[in-house]
């Protein structure tokens, strides 16, 4: 497979996944393809936490589940946060494909995300909310059954002279888990973007007390990753605008 068909052919693998861990192997081989992704100054800001025990997963799984509850029981933001969501839903694999991006949403229909978009009672729509995105007491199956965790890291200590520093090292950080998300297409190693593990503050903050991660370290990303047990086939987020859509040339 050449550069090109491994972009073409990566995607998020949301399926079950074997509980055998990673191999030793397979696991240097995909951080030291993350390592060799460019940087500011040759800074390598990056570093990942490799999480494979069990009992970790459990405790991280249930940790997001809870925040991501806790948001939605106590956020003032709600609406702002189902005006946000909606723009990105597709109704249909077609609508999915003419657009060429977003995400088809399963859970409720067209006409009901409209009749939740248009309340105005902040309750009402938290209820609402919470029936359509709460755990209920679950804890993220995704997370819970992964047998790897991959937390990406951002060493703020390895700055560098530049005033656009973070820029720099998020951009850096993101090409290194680019890097791993091709090589573990190349080594059949299904991978899944997991942001419940770092989108909220108070995630972040308990996952650094769990899992001994200090100061200077950002978490800036997470995934599960593991050998499929169904075959790998195209996400439904596998789509893409044009490159009509997103070429600029000399001027915007």
């Amino acid at each position: 497979m050449n550069t090109i068909e491994s972009i073409r052919s990566r995607s998020m693998y949301r399926g079950r996944l074997q509980e055998r861990r990673l191999a030793d192997a397979d696991l240097l081989r995909l951080i030291e393809a993350a390592g060799w992704a460019p940087s500011g100054h040759n800074s390598q800001p990056w570093e990942f936490l490799v999480v494979d025990d069990s009992e970790l997963i459990s405790r991280i799984a249930g940790i997001a589940s809870a925040n991501f509850d806790a948001f939605l029981e106590n956020s003032a933001e709600l609406r702002r946060f189902v005006a946000n969501f909606g723009c990105w839903l597709r109704w249909s694999e077609q609508e999915l494909v003419d657009a060429g991006d977003g995400i088809f949403f399963e859970r409720m229909s067209r006409v009901a995300w409209q009749e939740l978009d248009a309340m105005t009672d902040i309750e009402d729509i938290r209820k609402r909310l919470i029936g359509i995105l709460g755990s209920h007491g679950t804890p993220s199956r995704l997370i819970s059954t992964a047998p790897c965790l991959i937390i990406t890291l951002v060493n703020t200590l390895r700055r560098i002279p530049d005033d656009s520093n973070d820029m720099m090292a998020l951009t850096s950080a993101g090409a290194a888990m680019q890097n791993l998300r091709l090589a573990a297409t190349e080594l059949g190693i299904a991978v899944h973007e997991q942001s419940p593990v770092y989108d909220l503050p108070e995630t972040r903050d308990a996952l650094r007390v769990l899992l001994g991660i200090p100061a200077e370290c950002r978490i800036v990303g997470g995934m599960r990753l593991g050998y499929p047990s169904d075959p790998v086939r195209s996400s439904r987020t596998h789509v893409r605008r044009p490159v009509a859509a997103v070429m600029h040339r000399n001027r915007y």
